[in-house]
């Protein structure tokens, strides 16, 4: 605001007015005041506009690690390959919880989709997604690290729902993660043998991290803590704490 003022001093002999573009329509404006509009652009692209990418199309599978995601163990094998040779079609780390107040809706407008599309809840969902009342219980794969098989995106079930989503606008007025929308497609649409969360590697990501029980010797998450008077979180078993004891944290197949 202060550049366009000292411009038009600057300029006096020419009329210049400034145009904001609205990239966002005022009808998605977030409830959440305190987000800046980069993150939510972040979970649009990572969950709806990722896979479009022309170059995505020249690859097999492709594997998600964000700037401030390490890997804190070797890994001694191929990850594509071990993908690959046991048909799977998605792999993660971590499992986590979200807010429910950044999920409003989310689990209605899915269960809308289903019902508009004369479908039904997988028994992934049942199992993995739902309380005993058959609620949402709010648990999402963490999907900072996910290595996933590239055709799945152009499936037409997944495919349409995310056309859907991305209507609904949800990401930008309610501030939907990537991570909920991932799991929830994740758990409807494929097969529970199609999935692995691997336990042999050592993760941290930002405040996070997981060392596998079988080489805690070479995972030293203390590396990565940047700084003093942060709080750290050990996800033992790979799971948030308040998520260990539901079923999703161990209900896929797991690579020890």
């Amino acid at each position: 605001e202060n550049d366009q003022q000292q411009l038009s001093i600057n300029i006096n002999d020419i009329p210049i007015t400034f145009e904001q573009i609205k990239f966002v329509p005022s009808k998605w404006q977030s409830v959440h005041t305190t987000w800046y509009s980069g993150y939510y652009h972040m979970c649009q692209f990572n969950a709806i506009m990722l896979h479009k990418h022309p170059l995505i199309t020249y690859f097999d599978y492709y594997w998600r690690l964000d700037s401030h995601s390490y890997i804190m163990t070797n890994i001694n094998y191929d990850l594509f390959d071990f993908m690959r040779i046991n048909h799977l079609k998605y792999g993660f780390i971590m499992v986590d919880e979200d807010a429910d107040h950044y999920l409003t809706n989310l689990w209605e407008t899915f269960t809308d989709y289903l019902k508009h599309h004369c479908l039904s809840p997988s028994e992934n969902i049942r199992q993995a997604q739902t309380n005993f009342f058959a609620q949402y219980n709010m648990k999402i794969i963490y999907n900072n690290f996910f290595i996933v098989k590239t055709d799945i995106w152009q499936q037409p079930q997944i495919s349409n729902f995310l056309s859907h989503l991305d209507k609904v606008g949800g990401i930008y007025k309610y501030r939907w993660g990537d991570a909920p929308i991932h799991t929830l497609i994740i758990s409807q649409f494929l097969n529970r043998n199609e999935v692995v969360r691997f336990r042999d590697i050592g993760y941290f990501h930002k405040q996070e991290f997981v060392c596998p029980n079988t080489i805690t010797s070479e995972c030293n998450p203390k590396e990565y803590f940047l700084y003093k008077n942060e709080r750290y979180h050990h996800y033992k078993q790979g799971c948030n704490s308040h998520v260990i004891t539901y079923p999703l944290c161990h209900y896929y197949p797991e690579k020890l």
